[in-house]
């Protein structure tokens, strides 16, 4: 059985949008509540800026 590389971009397109998927569902649980951006300071705490949390696996997973 000889597979074809449609067969085979088929198959991962498939793969792909499927741990798409399941990554959504697994972000709407409560188990897996975290904060979506951080609280940093640069003055001692007077002043609070929000940046996006770019090491939640969830995010890594859906960029890459």
């Amino acid at each position: 059985m000889v597979v074809s590389s449609m067969q085979v971009f088929a198959l991962l397109s498939v793969l792909c949008i499927m741990v798409a998927i399941v990554s959504f569902c697994m972000e709407t649980l409560p188990a897996f509540d975290r904060p979506v951006c951080l609280n940093t300071t640069v003055d001692g705490g007077l002043t609070y800026f929000m940046r996006p949390n770019y090491q939640d696996p969830f995010f890594i997973v859906e960029s890459v």
